[in-house]
């Protein structure tokens, strides 16, 4: 975020009317204290995700990420994320955010599938990860999955996985498909806590898809949130999604905010 950073999102929606960015068009966006952080991408790079060095990106067991113009969702530029799993080995192609501390916030990007591939047994597009002791980098665990769950017809939803000694799928307030070949907007509200103070709410395209409240949500006050494709099958499989236009906020965003844009 060398340029410029978002405006406060409550007062730019207000002066757009609250009207949906159905055009496309980009907003010019000024200084707030409501983002944390965000990146369009239209540095030409990956470097927004590590500038700082809370961030950075990872790559295993024959994933790939990569700039590329098309498909896009807003500006010149968004990430492709390919996954190739055999053997039922783990191949990972992720960006990721991590922080101490950070308090409750919303993270949201938009992604876009052009294929959902048969044969997959765990393709994973958004993630929360954590550490048993706050301080120490070799002590991550995972903490919540959301990945897909192919449907017939080409489409899939979306299934949330909670870990550690009570995992399991949690129950889904609203399934709506999520479609091949078109942008959608994954958002997430967490509010991490070692006590039953702790919360996450999913929302897809702005519908609210998961709602976990009263519970704990992360082992420590350390936060990771990754981006893009892990995946695992038993035999040979490539699946590939495209991200673009994240951040983290204090406040939602939902579909219908205008695309970012960086003043020259």
């Amino acid at each position: 975020m060398v340029a410029v950073r978002p405006v406060a999102a409550s007062a730019l929606l207000l002066a757009l009317g609250s009207a949906p960015a159905c055009n496309g068009d980009p907003v010019d966006l000024g200084p707030s204290s409501e983002f944390r952080w965000w990146t369009d991408h239209e540095s030409g790079d990956l470097s927004d995700w590590s500038r700082d060095g809370r961030g950075g990106t990872w790559t295993a067991a024959g994933g790939g990420l990569e700039l590329v113009t098309a498909p896009v969702r807003s500006g010149a530029y968004a990430v492709r994320s390919t996954v190739t799993s055999a053997d039922a080995a783990r191949s990972e192609s992720i960006a990721l955010r991590g922080q101490d501390a950070p308090g409750e916030a919303f993270y949201s990007a938009w992604f876009h599938v052009p294929e959902f591939p048969d044969g997959l047994d765990y393709w994973l597009l958004f993630k929360f990860r954590s550490r048993s002791d706050a301080g120490d980098p070799s002590s991550g665990v995972e903490a919540w999955d959301l990945v897909f769950a192919r449907r017939d017809g080409g489409s899939a939803a979306l299934r949330l996985y909670r870990h550690g000694e009570d995992a399991q799928d949690e129950e889904a307030v609203a399934s709506p498909p999520v479609l091949a070949g078109r942008w959608f907007q994954i958002e997430a509200f967490l509010k991490p806590a070692t006590d039953e103070t702790g919360a996450l709410a999913v929302y897809q395209d702005g519908v609210l898809i998961y709602d976990v409240r009263s519970r704990p949500t992360m082992p420590s006050t350390y936060v990771e949130w990754d981006v893009g494709g892990v995946a695992e099958a038993s035999a040979p499989r490539t699946a590939v999604l495209f991200f673009d236009d994240a951040a983290i906020s204090t406040v939602r965003l939902g579909p219908t905010f205008p695309a970012f844009y960086r003043a020259p």
